[in-house]
Formats: C-alpha cells, sequence, structure tokens
C-alpha cells in the first residue's frame, strides 16, 4: 500500500458514549464510555500499532525511527516525534471548560502547547453546539467574578453546530464542546489541557475531577477574538491554514478520483464521509485515518460521494 493505516487506540472518558460503534460501525470495548480514539499518535504514553502493510505490527515511533526520510523526508530528524495527533471525539456529554497553553506560556508552566481543529461530522442533538472564546474581552477579574457566581457560560461565545462544520481553536483559546458531536480533532502533539469548570458533575462515586484554575489563567489569552466557524458546503477549500498544519477539504462524486505524488512531503488523509478504494484496491471508508508516506504515491477512487480532509504542512 501507498500509505500506513493504524489500530485506533480507545480511550474511556466521563462524557463519551458509543457513536464509534453506532456511527463509524467500530468494535468497541464493552460497557465503556469511549471518548477518544486516537487514530494517529506518538506519545511516550501512546503508540499508533501499523496494520496490514510491511510494517505491520511496529509503532509509529519505530518506523519513524527507522525509517524517516521514507515517512517524513530528508530534512526530519529522527528523534523528533511524529508532530501531529490525529483523534475522534465521541462528545455524550459537555466536555469540561479548557484550554491549552500558548507555546510562550508552556515553557513556563512545564507543558506542551495545542492548537486544535475541529470538524462536526456528525450531531446526534439538535441543540448540538461549542463555546469557543468569549463574546467580547474580558478582565481576568471579571471573568474570575463570572466564574463564582456561575455566569461564566454567558461570556462564552457559542456556535450551534451541524455536519460539515468546522473550527480552529488557537492554543490560549477557552473552549468546550456541548453534547451531541462527533468531532475528527487534528492537533499539535500535544497532552496538555487545564480545566477551568466542569458543570459540577460528578463519577459514579460521587468524585468531581480536578481542575488547574491557577494554570488556567496563566494560559487563557482574555483579549483573543472568538476564531470563526466555518459553514458546510460543497466546496473543495483550504478549511484551516496555520503555522502548524493545513487542512484542505475535498469533495469527490462518485467515480471521482484524487492522486498524491510521491516526493512531496507527507500528507494525512481523513475520510469524514463515503467510501474509498485505494489504487491496491484497500477500501478505506467513513471515520478511516490514513497517513501517506514523504516517499509513496497514492490514487484514491470514490465508491460513493465523499468528504475527504487532507492534512499537509507539517512535516
Amino acid at each position: 500500500m501507498g500509505f500506513l493505516s493504524f489500530v485506533p487506540y480507545y480511550h474511556e472518558r466521563i462524557w463519551g458514549g458509543r457513536s464509534f460503534e453506532t456511527l463509524l460501525k467500530r468494535e468497541l470495548p464493552k460497557n465503556e464510555r469511549i471518548g477518544e480514539s486516537w487514530e494517529i499518535v506518538d506519545r511516550a504514553e501512546a503508540q499508533s500499532i501499523c496494520k496490514g502493510d510491511r510494517f505491520e505490527g511496529q509503532t509509529l515511533r519505530q518506523i519513524m525511527g527507522e525509517h524517516t526520510s521514507y515517512l517524513m523526508g530528508p530534512s526530519w530528524e529522527k528523534e523528533m516525534p511524529f508532530p501531529l495527533l490525529v483523534k475522534w471525539l465521541d462528545c455524550n456529554e459537555r466536555l469540561s471548560l479548557q484550554v491549552h497553553p500558548p507555546k510562550e506560556k508552556s515553557a513556563l508552566l512545564k507543558s506542551e502547547p495545542k492548537t486544535e481543529y475541529w470538524y462536526i461530522a456528525e450531531t446526534t442533538r439538535p441543540e448540538a453546539a461549542i463555546f469557543v472564546g468569549m463574546k467580547k474581552p474580558l478582565s481576568q477579574k471579571m471573568f474570575l467574578d463570572s466564574l463564582q457566581s456561575n455566569e461564566l457560560e454567558k461570556q462564552l461565545n457559542q456556535y450551534r453546530t451541524k455536519p460539515g462544520n468546522s473550527i480552529l481553536v488557537p492554543s490560549g483559546c477557552i473552549h468546550a464542546i456541548d453534547a451531541g458531536n462527533l468531532i475528527l480533532e487534528i492537533q499539535q502533539n500535544s497532552d496538555t489541557t487545564y480545566r477551568v469548570y466542569d458543570w459540577d458533575r460528578r463519577d459514579s462515586q460521587g468524585r468531581t475531577r480536578e481542575l488547574h484554575l491557577k494554570e488556567a489563567l496563566a494560559s487563557i489569552d482574555f483579549e483573543i477574538p472568538p476564531p470563526f466557524l466555518i459553514s458546510s458546503d460543497n466546496k473543495s477549500q483550504v478549511i484551516a491554514n496555520c503555522e502548524h498544519f493545513k487542512i484542505q477539504r475535498i469533495h469527490l462524486n462518485q467515480g471521482g478520483k484524487i492522486d498524491f505524488n510521491a516526493f512531496e512531503e507527507p500528507r494525512i488523509v481523513s475520510i469524514v464521509k463515503g467510501n474509498l478504494l485505494s489504487q491496491k484496491e484497500h477500501p478505506l471508508s467513513y471515520g478511516d485515518n490514513i497517513l501517506i508516506p514523504y516517499a509513496e504515491s497514492e490514487q484514491l477512487l470514490a465508491l460513493s460521494y465523499s468528504i475527504l480532509l487532507v492534512t499537509t504542512s507539517f512535516g
């Protein structure tokens, strides 16, 4: 194959559900609320395991270290981790109000920066929404006053969501995902999250989750304007372009093809609608995420109307 695919790495979350089973047709661990599926990851605590080709059973870290130029190109150093993390989110309940530290703050906090992109693949509730940024700039004191008086939600910028919407969430931007969203997230390779508020939620044992207010206050950009929600339409276009990655949304009618040339750059292809066939007749379906190495070419044929996200400019 001209691409790598990986075994999903599932995480149980208090806000998770079973949508990967019902919507993505995957087999999940029984009796668990699965909130995240890490599709492509290269971290000390979690490694993608390759399936279905000559690297069968190897971790992404092994492939990065032993076949660096093949995967990432001649300028990549083998000690450097894969720069992105791709995951699915099943938001069966509202996620915490949180923030990820910007680069300049993460060094002081001994953490990792994280800019992320959300693509809303499906909504399972009519009131599905996201909170991204604040309606207007607030001082830190005004923010804390609103938090302590349980009025902070009124200060948050809210978007109702529908399938095909997407948004870039920069580090330093406060955010939360409401219940009823199935989201593909493409992000910097980071797992630093500072929770501001968890909506007074308790687990089955009556326990609350840890909050990180001190770190969050040091990370929030109180002046940042809320990012724009990109609407769903039938246009193939660039939907994200930042210093960490570029994402293009591609629409293919049945019988349509897309070609990827070798020796240009590594690419991630995420199928957010439809079914496709690779040049070696390997089937790909809704929910799949593949990595096309720098040194490989590939052609994908749409077996039905399909939407792809092609992520580049990370290598």
